[in-house]
């Protein structure tokens, strides 16, 4: 009806081509009226020009949000979007954004993202920023209500008829993460996302920018900047027969992508202390004129698997390893090296093993020294796999290794992943049961932490003498000690070894298999395996 009105006047306008009868017209209007009829005119003008928002009215400047519940606003600003800007119908959100939107499951600890952070080699930088800076805030002191998502729309060739088979390769240049830093390029956002999963802060999550229509000036302005954070999804498009770039891929984005767009949502409402009102682009701009048609082929229900996965991981984690109130060695730079008491306890073993001819058994009674070989790698809680373990001694080793050299870098920080796993790069054996699987079955990947894999020992445990699961012993060797855990393998067979010990404890008390190690079981069977100081030095009580 305004727009309306307004066209009344233009038109009126129009006809009196003369200035003299449109003053005549006017003549007995005030100069205030004037100036009213004036500026309607402009108003509407521009409204026309631009179109209606369709959520503009429905924003409360007062808390920064829209109508409605968290959930209800989710339904309506996540509807699916499709070519031309086109929107579906709201429907109900997967159980797991309702349970973070509705407050039923908390955000997670910022300490136990920075640790998932180091087991996966991520880098703070690369997923909004320093995690102790707050989220940004709007003009008018909220933090940030709103997670909008994007997608970076990429026009391809215009005769291509067909995608690329490299576009989620690192070798198709729309996946390329360059020149995101400051100073900000001209796209003004805070994340971009690649098809392999990479992520690349523009700009970082304690500052505000606005990457919507309904953000400008006529529509909210920028006294909403600051209360969106705004995530670009790298996306290639191809022209239709009108050439315009409305065809994308489907699914429109990979798995890793959305895994990394589900840490940053995560991580952005920890920061906050709250969870993110998550909203795609295209819903903002509902109503605007030449508003944007992204995120295209967006899965809802896939994203939402892998918040739900990442919170349950992430969750997952043991903090205690990680206390900034532990002791520090800085003699040799490691910042989460422990002093802990050494004292040991007398402990008698009997190792023995059943070969045949190589049949040999032996008693030892507990300090001990002695060789021990070098074990490869066991399957963790975190190692998914489609049966449960590995099909062959490399398979999803690779990750496996980083998360374990995220974790080793902590005590010690020079050390390189090749110089780590030069010799040790595989899973232990199938011998009588499977790839990475020690001695305790098929519950192993069930029970073995991440963070204890690496500090593991084992002996050839004679029946009845295999400790229970985790039970701490200490190895020394040149002043350099580590808690190790026992109890999931048994081995080795060969009868010059006293036991076996993981890559990682060889690496940092310095031996090899010829070395000569002691041996004790602790009495203080509560403190947490890795590298430590002994105070008192290893003894027995």
């Amino acid at each position: 009806m305004v727009i309306q009105i307004a066209e009344i006047i233009i038109q009126m306008i129009k006809k009196n081509k003369q200035e003299k009868p449109l003053k005549k017209t006017i003549s007995f209007l005030s100069l205030q009226f004037q100036l009213a009829v004036f500026f309607f005119i402009m108003v509407c003008a521009t409204l026309r020009i631009q179109g209606q928002s369709k959520l503009k009215n429905k924003f409360n400047f007062g808390n920064m949000e829209f109508a409605g519940s968290p959930m209800s606003q989710a339904k309506i600003l996540l509807r699916q979007v499709f070519p031309y800007g086109k929107l579906g119908e709201s429907k109900n959100l997967p159980n797991i954004l309702n349970k973070v939107l509705s407050g039923e499951i908390s955000t997670v600890s910022l300490e136990k993202i920075k640790i998932y952070l180091l087991n996966n080699q991520i880098n703070q930088n690369d997923i909004g920023g320093d995690l102790n800076l707050p989220l940004c805030k709007n003009n008018a002191g909220i933090t940030a209500n709103y997670f909008v998502i994007h997608d970076t729309s990429f026009p391809l060739n215009s005769d291509l008829k067909d995608f690329p088979k490299n576009i989620n390769n690192s070798n198709w240049r729309g996946n390329s993460l360059k020149n995101l830093n400051h100073p900000r390029p001209k796209i003004p956002v805070h994340v971009f996302v690649n098809r392999m999963g990479y992520s690349g802060t523009q700009t970082s999550f304690n500052l505000s920018c606005f990457a919507t229509k309904l953000e400008t000036n006529g529509f909210l302005g920028m006294r909403s900047h600051g209360d969106f954070i705004h995530i670009e999804m790298i996306q290639p498009r191809i022209f239709d027969s009108k050439k315009i770039d409305a065809i994308s891929p489907n699914p429109g984005f990979t798995q890793p992508q959305l895994k990394r767009l589900a840490l940053l949502y995560i991580v952005a409402s920890a920061r906050k202390k709250q969870w993110l009102i998550p909203a795609f682009h295209a819903c903002l701009d509902e109503g605007i004129k030449n508003s944007h048609d992204d995120p295209q082929n967006f899965n809802l229900i896939d994203w939402s698997n892998e918040i739900e996965n990442l919170i349950i991981e992430i969750n997952s984690i043991k903090t205690t390893n990680f206390s900034p109130s532990r002791k520090i060695n800085v003699s040799i730079n490691a910042p989460y090296l422990e002093s802990i008491n050494c004292l040991g306890v007398i402990k008698k073993i009997k190792q023995e093993f059943n070969g045949g001819d190589a049949s040999w058994s032996r008693e030892i009674s507990l300090p001990y020294k002695g060789k021990f070989t070098l074990e490869a790698h066991y399957v963790t809680k975190l190692d998914s796999f489609p049966n449960g373990y590995p099909s062959t001694r490399n398979e999803g080793l690779s990750k496996h290794l980083k998360r374990s050299f995220s974790n080793y870098k902590l005590f010690d920080p020079n050390i390189s992943f090749l110089k780590l796993y030069k010799y040790n790069n595989s899973w232990t054996p199938q011998e009588n049961g499977k790839f990475g699987q020690g001695s305790i079955g098929e519950n192993q990947n069930k029970l073995l932490d991440t963070e204890n894999e690496l500090w593991m020992m084992n002996m050839m445990w004679a029946q009845g003498f295999k400790p229970k699961l985790n039970s701490k012993f200490l190895v020394s060797f040149g002043g350099r000690n580590v808690v190790v855990i026992s109890g999931y393998e048994t081995g080795p067979r060969d009868s010059k070894f006293l036991g076996g010990l993981t890559g990682e404890v060889h690496s940092w008390l310095k031996t090899s298999t010829e070395s000569i190690i002691r041996i004790i079981y602790l009495k203080d069977q509560s403190v947490k395996p890795g590298p430590c100081n002994c105070q008192p030095l290893a003894g027995i009580d």
